[in-house]
């Protein structure tokens, strides 16, 4: 059996399915936060910190909304309106998720792993002037890749299994590096991913139009 969606019926609970389960997943990992960074902590190697440093980079915003870029100009150059319009929506997703997760990072004030107090919420609030070390919650790398897999994996079914192996790729740096903790780029993800469902073009019948 399929799941299908309709419209813009389709497009609220697909967000509402997205956003649920994403709150729970962080919810049940936030105790196991501080035990699972200790568990990549064990494995990290100066080899593999340098690897994921570059890999890293595929959840900064300005990466983010420089595919997207890429997506119009290539949709633009081969005269497919699809890739265009995929584009577009896509950088429209990657700066909405990166302003609400720069909202929501100020507010929650939450200390990365790496710093004094790691993990606590509500940190030497208000922290709206504080230190990076304060912008644990939730991850923005997570949050921007998700948005950009989202909207350009809705709009164009080859790109999404790539995509999607990115945000991963993306969430486990974040870990891996000690920036942030598996409730942040659960959360993060799931903000992107909303963000991205948001900007798509509604479903039809049988989902997202497919790219020709």
């Amino acid at each position: 059996m399929s799941l299908r969606f309709e419209g813009e019926g389709g497009t609220r609970r697909r967000t509402a399915a997205v956003a649920a389960l994403g709150l729970a997943a962080t919810v049940l990992i936030l105790p196991a936060d501080g035990w699972l960074v200790s568990v990549l902590a064990s494995m990290r190697t100066e080899a593999g910190r340098r690897v994921m440093l570059v890999l890293t980079q595929l959840g900064h915003g300005g990466m983010d909304f420089g595919l997207a870029a890429v997506v119009v100009l290539a949709g633009w150059a081969l005269g497919r309106s699809h890739l265009v319009q995929a584009g577009l929506r896509a950088a429209v997703a990657v700066a909405a998720a990166g302003i609400a997760v720069q909202v929501i990072k100020h507010l929650a004030c939450r200390a990365r792993p790496n710093v004094a107090g790691a993990g606590t919420f509500f940190h030497d609030v208000p922290c709206f002037w504080g230190l990076w070390g304060l912008y644990s919650f939730p991850s923005g790398h997570a949050a921007t890749a998700a948005a950009l897999a989202a909207a350009l994996g809705l709009g164009v079914r080859a790109l999404r299994l790539p995509l999607a192996a990115g945000v991963v790729v993306v969430m486990v740096s974040r870990v891996y590096l000690e920036w942030h903790f598996p409730s942040d780029v659960l959360a993060g993800a799931t903000l992107g991913a909303i963000a991205g469902i948001l900007a798509a073009p509604p479903a039809g019948p049988e989902g997202p139009p497919r790219a020709h």
